[in-house]
């Protein structure tokens, strides 16, 4: 028999090692889950670390022996991203526990958080329960690993042949577990699988390396437009696992605004629109609210008041995502409300509200809204019912041929019903409008008695001759 070179013997050590972790590793308890820190480890890590009673006893009340479940399939995690996901659900103290004891912070198991990851998930699996885990293990595989790729790579003219069966299981797993992860981003083509496939073969069995090569291709590019933007400005001087958006919470945003967007504003957005909005750091709650007070407002926006909204702001309905996309809230309420007030106020007769004027009532309306926790639909409807009583003494404004000059004008008549409009005191303006009305009525209409308007007896009349 040959006699075995040093390298070769190296090989042989380190991938029989690695076989021995790898059966390990594969080892899965029968209940399939990873259950959480016990009551005892808990109360001890968090007394240590000066976490108050109160919050201490709602963790372990919650969390204690309970499985650690992925957000997506709730069972136990599969994946490299299923376990920073399940791991980034629970709370904060119980998060920075599970990153040290599981060794999820150690920089030796990998450059990133994902391929930290894929090197502990499956010897947390085969513990069973964080309490059994050996984080040893994990750096002792990284070990044994480094060997053999030293070992092999002093095999350049030797018998390669010692192609272990360790790293042959090694390669099938890191391309099923990829491609399972290109299966649950959505992204599984032919073309993608075969760049895993590829990778793995190539000796890239860290998942997590494999996975970053795939968010290089075009194809992930399209799919996640704008993720790697935001990711790299959330992570510039935070921490990963509290600021990183995965592509699991992306999909799971994607739905969100398309969904508020065909709901409100009968729009379907591509993904280069939804890659914008993240960009933008547009919230899937904040845009739904962006669709209901502005989207819905203006597509149902009668002919005038999308013409003062183009005139006035330059908002046309054509290009509606991109006002959407890039305004500031508030402003764009202010917008539409002082353009649907404008409308109004016109078409019941109060004649001459500008656009100052309009915006000042716009303010109340978005005020009114929020008081009552309502859109601000709600607040322009409040605003258009104290215009409809105004203007049922817009005749106040106007003089008969010969008789004298009106004492009282639209800003009065709006004041009357609004408190501040104008600046001009409430009291003071109910008082003009009502002599306004006692003056109107003529002396030889109603001698003596009561005088009346359209609001019932406003005080005593005189006979006048």
């Amino acid at each position: 028999m040959a006699k075995l070179t040093k390298a070769q013997i190296a090989a042989n050590q380190a991938a029989a090692q690695l076989a021995s972790l790898n059966n390990l590793a594969g080892t899965i308890p029968a209940n399939t889950n990873i259950m959480l820190p016990s009551k005892d480890k808990l109360e001890a890590y968090f007394k240590q670390n000066k976490l108050d009673d109160k919050t201490t006893k709602q963790i372990v009340d919650q969390y204690a022996g309970k499985p650690l479940l992925d957000t997506i399939t709730k069972a136990m995690p599969t994946s490299s991203h299923g376990l920073v996901e399940s791991i980034v659900a629970l709370p904060e103290p119980l998060q920075a526990y599970m990153v040290q004891a599981t060794g999820l912070e150690n920089p030796a198991f990998g450059k990133d958080l994902y391929s930290r990851a894929s090197k502990v998930l499956p010897f947390l699996q085969a513990a069973g329960n964080v309490d059994n885990y050996n984080v040893n293990l994990v750096s002792q595989y990284e070990s044994e690993s480094a060997a053999l790729a030293q070992a092999n790579s002093a095999l350049t003219s030797g018998d390669r042949s010692i192609n272990t069966s360790a790293k042959v299981g090694s390669m099938y797993t890191a391309a099923s577990t990829a491609e399972n992860t290109l299966l649950n981003w959505g992204i599984d083509t032919p073309e993608l699988d075969a760049l895993v496939t590829n990778l793995a073969k190539s000796g890239m069995t860290n998942v997590g390396e494999i996975m970053n090569q795939v968010r290089q291709t075009a194809t992930y590019q399209r799919a996640y437009a704008g993720l790697a933007e935001y990711n790299a400005e959330r992570l510039k001087n935070g921490d990963p696992l509290h600021m990183a958006m995965t592509e699991n919470e992306y999909r799971s945003y994607t739905q969100a605004v398309q969904g508020a967007a065909q709901q409100y504003g009968n729009m379907t957005l591509n993904q280069q629109q939804i890659g914008q909005l993240l960009k933008g750091n547009v919230t899937a709650t904040e845009f739904n609210q962006r669709m209901t007070d502005i989207g819905a407002a203006l597509r149902n926006a009668n002919p005038q008041v999308k013409a003062l909204l183009k005139s006035e702001f330059g908002i046309n309905e054509d290009h509606l995502f991109h006002y959407l996309a890039h305004g500031s809230l508030p402003d764009m309420q202010r917008q539409v409300a002082t353009a649907e007030i404008q409308d109004f106020s016109s078409r019941v007769g109060l004649a001459g509200l500008g656009r100052g004027q309009a915006g000042s009532l716009a303010d109340m309306a978005k005020l009114a809204s929020t008081a009552g926790n309502q859109g601000l639909g709600y607040g322009v409807n409040q605003i258009e019912s104290s215009l409809t009583n105004a203007a049922r003494d817009v005749s106040l404004t106007k003089s008969a041929p010969g008789a004298a000059a009106p004492t009282v004008n639209t800003q009065t008549l709006i004041a009357s019903q609004l408190p501040g409009f104008g600046g001009i005191n409430q009291v003071a303006a109910e008082t003009q409008v009502q002599r306004a009305e006692g003056a109107k009525v003529a002396p030889f209409e109603k001698g003596g008695g009561y005088a009346e308007n359209a609001k019932g007896v406003i005080g005593l009349g005189s006979a006048r001759t």
